[in-house]
């Protein structure tokens, strides 16, 4: 099965490769889809030697990783810019400047996924299960992470 992963890479590497660049507009992103392409090639490579057209098949691959991709970014994007947003403008405005200044002061110095919890639980309104599939980790990754969280911000604060 090696040699034939290595004849699908040798006939059809460079052709994908320009697919994704004219896709992405990114060579080092097109770069990082083509290779996540081909982990999915060796792992599903059963059902790829069974494709009726190879070529059409891996194409059809590429366009798929590629928005998936995209779609990832777009995410991504989206959760630091509410972030960003949320370090900001608390939901409750009615506290001060200077208390705002020092609550984004204590959360800068919490590592980002604690931040993130925090973040994404107390400015968004997020339960943990809700938050757990954002981040991609467990219910009680969440939980620890909040409450780890709260407890350096509480010491933090008492400064």
């Amino acid at each position: 099965m090696k040699n034939e992963i290595r004849k699908i890479y040798e006939n059809y590497g460079e052709l994908l490769l320009h697919y994704l660049l004219f896709l992405l507009s990114n060579r080092a992103d097109a770069e990082d889809v083509l290779a996540n392409l081909f982990f999915k090639i060796v792992r599903h490579q059963k059902r790829i030697f069974r494709a009726r057209n190879l070529k059409s098949y891996l194409f059809a691959m590429a366009r798929n990783e590629a928005r998936d991709f995209i779609k990832a970014q777009i995410k991504k994007q989206k959760l630091e810019e509410k972030m960003a947003t949320s370090l900001i403008e608390p939901k409750d405005k009615t506290i001060s400047f200077e208390e705002k200044e020092k609550v984004n002061l204590a959360l800068s110095k919490l590592p980002v996924e604690q931040k993130e919890v925090i973040t994404l639980k107390i400015w968004q309104g997020f339960t943990f299960k809700e938050i757990s599939q954002i981040l991609k980790v467990s219910l009680d990754t969440c939980a620890s992470r909040y409450r780890y969280a709260i407890e350096k911000l509480k010491e933090e604060l008492k400064r």
